[in-house]
């Protein structure tokens, strides 16, 4: 026998040796199959995930604070309104309707379910979110970007002594146009921007401003610093109100309320008309904030 054949039977011995030491007796061939890996499970039907909106949401209905219209009314019955329920579901009502539960639109499967922005009700109705509590809101939200909703702080929940300042975002919607070429025609330039709210819980004072930009496709345009004036606030008081500092004639305003359990977060709705860089004309913006304290 050649060496060649020496090494091919010496080869096929230890294979032998090997597969029989893998088990596997009767009248197989010793070898057990690995079973195939289980099929992954299903993604959850379309509309089937869990609506996130607040941090550790309990069954209530939340304020809204919102400047609505050419009227600009800042009555309640012309708000929206979110509640979540005992049975664990978020529902929405808009003027002139009932409640309806929120849920995922139909046709969407989201990579991110938990980070998810916008819902949809039965009956058509959207509601979006700026998912605040990514930001280290516990208490607040804002919605379609022109609404203030969050868990109102009870009464005696204000403080009464010290001050406080609160730092946050801003969120609106001009009457500057542009066109859009993919929805067609064309659409109101939002508006984005910071706040800061100062109190004086003790002498029952505010005051603040509110810095503001456009935002075209073309890129951001600033709008303007714009501090607080003829501020109505009281010590204790759940709300506040009031106007802001502009040259451009028109409706300004801006309503709020405090947030959480002591009025650790605050919500607000604003008005306000400006001069337009751009074109140097008179324009007007509305919208909500959110602050909280740093």
């Amino acid at each position: 026998m050649s060496k060649r054949s020496l090494y091919l039977v010496a080869a096929v011995s230890a294979l032998s040796v090997s597969l029989g030491a893998c088990g596997g007796g009767g009248g197989g061939s010793g070898v057990e199959a690995i079973p195939p890996p289980p099929p992954p499970p299903p993604p959850p039907p379309p509309g089937g995930y869990t609506v996130n909106i607040f941090p550790d949401p309990r069954p209530e209905t939340y304020a809204t604070v919102g400047i609505v219209g050419e009227d600009f009314s800042t009555a309640d019955a012309d708000q929206i309104h979110v509640r979540y329920t005992a049975d664990g579901h978020y529902e929405l009502q808009v003027p002139g309707k009932d409640f309806e539960r929120l849920a995922f639109p139909s046709n969407v499967i989201p990579q991110y379910p938990d980070t998810f922005n916008y819902f949809v009700t039965p009956d058509g109705d959207i509601l979006s979110i700026n998912l605040s509590r990514l930001d280290g809101y516990k208490y607040s939200e804002v919605a379609d970007g022109l609404f203030g909703i969050g868990s109102a702080t009870p009464q005696g929940g204000v403080p009464v002594a010290g001050s406080a300042s609160y730092d946050g975002a801003v969120t609106g919607i001009s009457d500057i146009t542009q066109q859009d070429f993919l929805v067609g025609g064309l659409v109101a330039v939002p508006v984005s921007g910071s706040v800061n709210l100062r109190f004086d819980f003790a002498g029952g004072t505010l005051d603040g401003s509110m810095s503001l930009q456009a935002e075209p496709y073309s890129g951001s345009v600033d709008i303007g610093t714009f501090a607080f004036k003829d501020s109505v606030y009281s010590s204790g008081s759940l709300t506040y109100s009031g106007r802001f500092e502009t040259s451009a004639a028109g409706q300004s305003l801006f309503v709020g309320l405090f947030t959480g359990p002591h009025a650790e977060e605050t919500i607000g709705a604003w008005a306000l008309p400006f001069i337009y860089s751009a074109d140097g004309l008179t324009h007007h913006a509305r919208g909500a904030w959110i602050a909280k304290k740093p």
